[in-house]
């Protein structure tokens, strides 16, 4: 019998069909306003664009984008916020990321995982992809409430460098809201240009009642197993088999003795979204040469400068959930093929199918037909 068994399959139509766009002011006080989605998709910030990768999915490839063409945006530069609607606990989730936003100064992305079943960070909270400005390694981060730290691992056993221990969010000895963080190695592309310039890869999260573990896989090193949709990750609960995982150690590692992980994360959606300076970007500008010496404050340089984001967009060939088999949680919707065709739109054309195909930046004048308009 397998060891898991795929719940949901967030990719082509089934993605926009399954995450909700926020709207609401920025909680991170960010330059930032976020769209809907007939504003996203009629403004080009959201839509479909081809798969370009060397054995390329039949389902097109979701693109999240910000706006790049309006200057003076003093209300904060429009971008999109997306959540799912399904929760989960324990899970395997991998993320199929061909590009990610670029390290441009103001910018600050981000694909996590937050708990909803209470306040934040209550419920706990998982930043998979994420730094600012110019950066050019990932952080892997979990924020939480007093009770979850991690070990310091060596030899070999995360691949990543562990900055701060402790979880909690107001722990005394570390700054606020820091967590418990682990900075990739920076031969590891796994960030900014480096990751663009290899076509992305996948991100693997396994949230596990023993902890919580990080994998990146480059685009040329993503293992058989789940590129076959039978993903084998090691593990010790739950009864897997993980002495039958052909996984390398992870990129970062979570756990250590006297944890409770499912206390501490429960009723988790995923999230992605591209924010403007606020507490992060803008609270540590001056602390980069390049971004000072464009702008005395981030937000200054975000407002006027529409142009140095065009390339700051999330293009996802898919995300999946997977649970353990006989596990509680999150329901389920088959074990839908990342390669399975896509239908098409109204009427049966697909030049009208929500999202459209991108063409070059040249041809913004048809962003209002239906969607993101851009080659990878």
């Amino acid at each position: 019998m397998p060891a898991w068994t795929l719940s949901y399959d967030y990719s082509g139509e089934n993605f926009f069909n399954n995450f909700q766009f926020f709207t609401d002011t920025d909680p991170t006080k960010g330059h930032v306003k976020y769209v809907d989605l007939p504003t996203a998709n009629s403004t080009g910030l959201a839509g479909f664009i081809p798969d370009d990768t060397t054995t390329p999915s039949t389902k097109p490839v979701v693109y999240l984008g910000v706006d790049y063409t309006t200057p003076d945006t003093t209300a904060g530069r429009p971008s999109t916020r997306v959540t799912s609607n399904q929760t989960f606990n324990n899970a395997l989730i991998l993320a199929d990321i061909l590009h990610m936003p670029a390290p441009i100064c103001g910018s600050w992305p981000a694909y996590w995982i937050l708990g909803s079943a209470a306040t934040w960070p209550e419920a706990g909270e998982i930043d998979i992809l994420e730094n600012v400005n110019d950066a050019s390694t990932n952080k892997y981060t979990l924020h939480t409430d007093p009770g979850i730290a991690t070990t310091n691992y060596t030899g070999g056993a995360q691949k990543g460098h562990l900055e701060t221990t402790n979880c909690d969010v107001n722990a005394p000895d570390q700054g606020k809201n820091v967590g418990c963080s682990v900075t990739d190695a920076p031969d590891v592309p796994s960030y900014g240009t480096a990751f663009n310039a290899n076509k992305g890869g996948v991100f693997a999260t396994l949230i596990d009642t023993d902890g919580i573990r990080i994998w990146f896989f480059p685009r040329n090193a993503i293992p058989d197993d789940i590129t076959q949709n039978t993903p084998n990750p090691p593990g010790r609960a739950m009864n897997r088999p993980g002495a039958n995982s052909t996984w390398p150690a992870p990129n970062a590692r979570f756990d250590g003795p006297g944890n409770d992980f499912d206390a501490h994360f429960r009723d988790m959606q995923i999230i992605i979204n591209t924010a403007f300076c606020g507490e992060w970007a803008g609270a540590v500008w001056n602390s980069s040469e390049t971004c000072t010496s464009l702008a005395p404050t981030c937000e200054e340089y975000v407002s006027a400068n529409p142009a140095a984001f065009e390339d700051v967009y999330w293009a996802i060939r898919g995300i999946q959930v997977w649970e353990p088999v006989g596990g509680a949680g999150c329901g389920g919707n088959g074990a839908a093929n990342w390669t399975v065709p896509y239908p098409d739109g109204p009427g049966g054309n697909k030049n009208k199918r929500f999202g459209g195909v991108a063409g070059p930046a040249e041809r913004r004048s048809e962003v209002g037909r239906l969607g993101a308009k851009r080659d990878l």
